[in-house]
């Protein structure tokens, strides 16, 4: 199907930018099933897999309200040559800064193409984190039609810059892309307080990957009436059957593969073995931690120097993500070692296949890891690294709806493990952040939600650590129960311990780190000393206070003796001479005997 085909109708103008400007020839089956309810003004829930077009699938119908009324405004008999249209028509929020980079793009691409064709322009703003170009005043809006945010920033703009004013009782469309990831955790939040300062009168459109596990009472709370729910596969041409087995789904164009492997050391060696073959090709390298995807990269830059790889993680200054985005978007090969900040939404143009070391924290971010590869009509391969214990996720997965080939055993040179080595000993830069990636691995492991296949209490330690090559295993308090020595390598740990910083500036602030770090310890050690004197002493004073204490009870229990007896005495003489009876001695002795404590009951 064309553009032009589509139902409701598409504007002259925005088909020809879309097919020559473009190159965009055919609806995709998303696009063909969301664009029309657009039009009609219908709320939508979208679950299309990754790659399927979701993006035009929102930005088209909201260009094409734009470019209607441009039109008529432009036939009004009253009309300027410079006809804009008023007021901010659209926000688009994205979980991630990357996602929502690519969705400003596509509005850019195509507002330039209809001010080339019709001299419509569209301003389209971008509010992220880390953009030091961001939007701070009234005037930067003026003439912004389309805003793409991410939850936090524009949030913040809405409720903390108050010198901002910006009117969004124009608005007639919201667009929540990745909408799963919107309504958990700090973003939910975020996605309620901007809601609140929307207009209801509008049209809502979610879209994700993985929206089947949202309720729908989720998504009434997000503004949505009576939406239309729709599940699209790309290998279809119609709507993908409710009843159908399985939550999940993929690229029909995709292979789908997992290596079994003995330990993680396994991994990282069989990795080792294979980034030689792909310099060809342009892959990405899944890890779950910042510091990991620091750790190998810095190692395998170094050991395959002639191979391009890049890194990009949420903890990077947002021009450096910026600049490795673009450049591995432009390229067509190399290697991008990488956390999640790429695993939703991103398009990046010809990814032959996507490699995961690390099986992802949350069983949902599998669909969207691989979804970077195979996207609209291309093929694409991916691969997860699995030990032998964490098999089971590959069973989770084929019961929701996944299928899966099982590589062949490849043979594994167990003595690189030796060069890696070699390596981290030429400066103490490897091992520090060998050690960072190891605690940062540990504390994620931890936080995995298939916690009955992936069990923290299973993990060899002294075994994992080989695959980061730590000498010695840290002290950190996710480690407290665990026996056993924490030296991996006597002869490797002495050798460490030798080891400086190649760059001079790096070994001069270790030093003073580690003299500042002495002081502190030599400070808290002298502490505690004297929190032991204190101690002692107020015990030996307790001790000394407990035996004067014994003394004086002594003293008094002898004085009571003593009483007690010159009153017997008494009481003899008395009978003795006849001054009293035997039955006032006996009854005077019962009185004695309760005065002195010495009645026993039976």
């Amino acid at each position: 199907m064309t553009w032009s085909q589509l139902e409701g109708g598409l504007q002259p103008a925005l088909v020809s930018v879309l097919e020559d400007v473009l190159g965009f020839k055919n609806v995709m089956p998303v696009q063909k099933a969301v664009i029309p309810l657009l039009l009609k003004n219908y709320d939508v829930a979208v679950e299309s897999c990754t790659g399927s077009g979701k993006t035009l699938a929102f930005a088209v119908p909201v260009l094409n309200k734009m470019v209607q009324q441009f039109i008529t405004e432009k036939a009004k008999p009253n009309a300027t040559a410079d006809v804009r249209i008023p007021g901010i028509k659209c926000i688009v929020i994205s979980p991630t800064r990357e996602l929502a980079i690519q969705i400003n793009q596509v509005f850019s691409q195509i507002s330039e193409g209809l001010e080339k064709s019709i001299g419509l322009k569209i301003g389209s703003s971008i509010l992220i984190g880390g953009n030091k170009n961001a939007k701070t005043s009234n005037e930067d809006f003026t003439g912004i039609n389309i805003i793409v945010a991410t939850p936090g920033r524009l949030r913040e703009l809405l409720y903390e810059k108050h010198d901002v004013l910006i009117n969004l009782s124009t608005i007639e469309f919201l667009i929540l892309d990745e909408v799963d990831r919107l309504i958990e955790g700090n973003h939910k939040f975020d996605v309620k307080e901007i809601l609140s300062k929307i207009p209801k009168q509008r049209r809502t459109g979610l879209f994700s990957a993985t929206l089947n596990n949202v309720n729908i009472e989720e998504l009434i709370k997000l503004g949505l009436r009576n939406p239309a729910r729709i599940r699209i596969k790309i290998n279809q041409n119609t709507l993908a059957d409710n009843d159908k087995k399985g939550n999940f789904i993929l690229p029909v164009r995709l292979q789908n593969n997992y290596i079994p492997f003995a330990n993680r050391l396994e991994k990282i060696l069989y990795l080792h073995q294979k980034l030689p073959k792909l310099k060809e090709k342009k892959i990405i390298v899944f890890f779950n931690t910042c510091h990991s995807v620091d750790f190998y990269t810095r190692v395998f830059q170094t050991l395959f120097p002639d191979l391009l790889i890049w890194k990009i993680h949420g903890q990077m200054e947002q021009a450096k993500r910026t600049k490795v985005f673009n450049t591995f978007n432009e390229t067509t090969s190399g290697i991008l070692v990488t956390t999640d900040v790429v695993a939703r939404g991103v398009d990046f143009e010809g990814v032959s296949a996507i490699y995961q070391i690390d099986p992802p924290q949350n069983p949902e971010y599998f669909i969207h890891r691989v979804g970077r590869t195979a996207r609209g009509t291309a093929t694409g391969k991916a691969c997860v690294f699995l030990e032998q214990s964490e098999l089971g996720f590959i069973k989770y997965l084929e019961e929701n709806g996944l299928s899966f080939s099982k590589k062949k055993e490849r043979s594994i040179d167990l003595t690189l493990e030796s060069k890696f080595k070699e390596l981290m000993l030429t400066d103490k830069d490897y091992l520090m952040k060998g050690r960072k990636a190891f605690v940062s691995f540990i504390r994620s492991y931890k936080e995995h939600l298939l916690k009955d296949i992936f069990r923290f209490d299973s993990l060899n330690i002294s075994e994992l650590s080989r695959s980061f090559f730590v000498p010695i295993i840290p002290k950190i308090k996710e480690l407290a129960k665990v026996q056993g020595k924490r030296v991996v390598d006597e002869d490797y740990w002495e050798k460490a311990q030798k080891v400086e910083f190649v760059d001079g500036n790096q070994q001069k602030q270790f030093k003073e780190k580690e003299t500042v770090l002495l002081q502190k310890r030599e400070q808290m050690a002298k502490k505690k000393e004297m929190l032991w004197k204190k101690a002692e002493k107020e015990h030996n004073q307790k001790k000394k206070r407990s035996y004067c204490d014994r003394k004086k009870a002594k003293e008094r229990d002898a004085e009571r003796e003593f009483e007690e007896l010159a009153e017997e005495n008494r009481l003899a003489k008395k009978l003795k001479k006849g001054l009293i009876t035997e039955e006032q001695y006996e009854k005077e002795q019962r009185r004695l005997d309760k005065r002195f404590g010495n009645v026993v009951e039976f």
